[in-house]
Parts: structure tokens; C-alpha cells; sequence
């Protein structure tokens, strides 16, 4: 049970980020872009991209036509906050990744899905800046929100998280994750590619525990 003066702390910094969300859905990307905008207003935004993005057409009893412009804007507003992430990573700043905490992993699981549904349809003519450094960072994203041994020996890749909790489940049952990271990293010689392996373990048990 979380203590009521936590909360009422979530409650407020939540009031707090949303006033800081544009008017306009059509500004909604800026709020992934932006160095400007708190933690807690970008983490929202992306919520809210995620929900019509991912969570919509999966609900859906329909099928919702794509709209190649927004989903444009959507890779190209995701590879900006990528390009700026390596950059820092290049600069020599210390990774945070591996300390995330629950609300940045959730995070982590929105930002990869959404990049996997964008970056998987092959229509935008949209090239990844700096590929290779894109794709280390996305592994580690990946790897972030798995919380495998640090070690990934070949037991702690083929064995699952005990406790699937709500980033994990983000990741592994939402859009297209898996298939698009079996064709990002399908050359098993790729730096950290041995994540793809713990993220397939993982969805397995996933799938297995829901019945």
C-alpha cells in the first residue's frame, strides 16, 4: 500500500507537469524533445503519445489507418531525443540507465515501444542518425527496464524476471517490441545484442503467466 503523503507528493507533481503540457496535441512532440520541461512533464507527454500511438489501435476492434505525417513527426521527435542522449553519452556523462528508478523505467519501455512502432514502418524513408550509437542506446534502454544480471551470462538470458512489474509489462505486451528488435539486432555479433535473447525469455514468461 503507498502511504497517502506519497500519493498526494505523485498527485501533486503530476498537477505540476501537466500545466507545463502544450494546448495543442499537434505540440504534444515538442514535449519529447524539449531540455526545458521537468522530468515528470516529459514522462506524461510521452504517456499520452503512447496511449494514442500503442495503446489505441491495440485496443481497437478496428483497424486505424496510419497517419504517415504524425508518424513521421513521432521518429523523427523519438531519434532527436536519441541523437541527444549519445551525444551526452559521447561528451563522457555518466549513464543513469542502470540506476533508473520505477518511473523512469516505465518510461524507457513507452520511449522503445514507440520507437519500434515508428521505425517499423518502412514507408517514412526516415535514416536512424549515427545507427550504430542509436542502437547501443536503445539496447540499453532495453536492458534498463529488463533488469538482467549485469552480467548476461547465458543463464540470466535465458531466464526471466521473477517479478514482471508494470515497465516490464509495458515493454513486452505492448506494440511491436519484439519483432522489430529481432530484425534491429538479427546479427548476433552486434555489441549487447544478447539482451534481444533475455527480452524473447521474458515475453514468453509473460505470455505463459497470463494463460
Amino acid at each position: 500500500m503507498c502511504p497517502q503523503s506519497l500519493r498526494t507528493q505523485r498527485e501533486d507533481d503530476t498537477l505540476r507537469a501537466a500545466v507545463q503540457l502544450p494546448e495543442k496535441w499537434v505540440d504534444m512532440m515538442h514535449v519529447i524533445t524539449s531540455d526545458y520541461v521537468s522530468p515528470a512533464a516529459y514522462r506524461l507527454g510521452l504517456c499520452l503519445v503512447f496511449g494514442i500511438n500503442v495503446m489505441v489501435p491495440q485496443l481497437s476492434d478496428e483497424e486505424i489507418a496510419v497517419d504517415r505525417a504524425e508518424r513521421h513527426t513521432l521518429l523523427h521527435a523519438l531519434q532527436v531525443r536519441l541523437k541527444r542522449t549519445v551525444a551526452k553519452k559521447n561528451q563522457g556523462a555518466p549513464s543513469t540507465l542502470s540506476d533508473a528508478g520505477e518511473q523512469e523505467r516505465i518510461a524507457l519501455a513507452m520511449f522503445v515501444s514507440l520507437y519500434a512502432i515508428a521505425e517499423s514502418d518502412g514507408h517514412l524513408g526516415i535514416e536512424s542518425p549515427g545507427r550504430p550509437q542509436t542502437q547501443t542506446v536503445l539496447l540499453e534502454m532495453i536492458q534498463a527496464v529488463l533488469r538482467p544480471e549485469l552480467s548476461l551470462s547465458p543463464l540470466s538470458i535465458i531466464t526471466p524476471p521473477e517479478d514482471a512489474d508494470l515497465a516490464i509489462i509495458v515493454l513486452v505486451r505492448w506494440g511491436v517490441t519484439l519483432p522489430w528488435a529481432w530484425r534491429t539486432w538479427e546479427d548476433a555479433r552486434l555489441y549487447n545484442s544478447e539482451v534481444t535473447e533475455h527480452l524473447v525469455s521474458t515475453r514468453t514468461e509473460a505470455h505463459i503467466r497470463s494463460g
